[in-house]
């Protein structure tokens, strides 16, 4: 796909079926409600309100949109994991592999596996140890590589910045407004 099939690639601009064609280009599924949202926001956005945006500005929106939805699939893989997990042994044989993969197909189909799974090719590149069962790391690990999922698995930076605001606002809640108790 070239920016001329985006927008006006002079300016670098984006216009709404450049929008479509882009959300499409980087496997980012939107429902209808969700493109309506999109395209509210994008509004909100075009200062000029000439019906075009950024090429940049969008294009970072909608591939910090397509890691929302891995995230939340990854997330939603671990659930699926841990629920096939019926012995809590923290491993998987390959017919509870199925059988969270199915689910996630089901629950997501935003998150598209291409090729499709195949339960024998699958299981054996997520069983690097050949014994059998896999773990949820060697099973996260397939599932990063086989979505393009490339968030680290710890914590993202504005997940751990909500857990630290609390104690950088003190107590009157605003920043740089330090707790009386501790001035000295």
């Amino acid at each position: 796909m070239c920016s001329s099939d985006l927008g006006d690639s002079d300016k670098q601009l984006i216009t709404r079926a450049g929008f479509e064609a882009l959300c499409d280009h980087l496997g980012l599924r939107l429902n209808t409600i969700e493109m309506r949202r999109a395209f509210t926001s994008l509004d909100n956005m075009d200062g000029t309100k000439d019906g075009q945006l950024e090429y940049s500005y969008v294009h970072a929106w909608v591939k910090d949109k397509r890691q929302m939805q891995l995230r939340a699939a990854r997330q939603l893989a671990r659930k699926l994991f841990d629920m096939a997990d019926d012995d809590s042994s923290g491993f998987l044989d390959k017919d509870e592999v199925i059988q969270v993969e199915r689910r996630l197909v089901q629950r997501c189909p935003e998150v598209e596996l291409v090729p499709p799974f195949d339960p024998d090719k699958d299981f054996s590149v997520m069983d690097k140890d050949g014994h059998g069962f896999v773990s949820w790391s060697e099973f996260e690990d397939w599932w990063m590589n086989r979505t393009g999922d490339a968030e680290p698995s710890c914590p993202v930076l504005p997940e751990a910045m909500a857990r630290l605001r609390p104690a950088a606002e003190g107590a009157h809640g605003k920043p740089g407004c330090p707790d009386r108790k501790s001035v000295v």
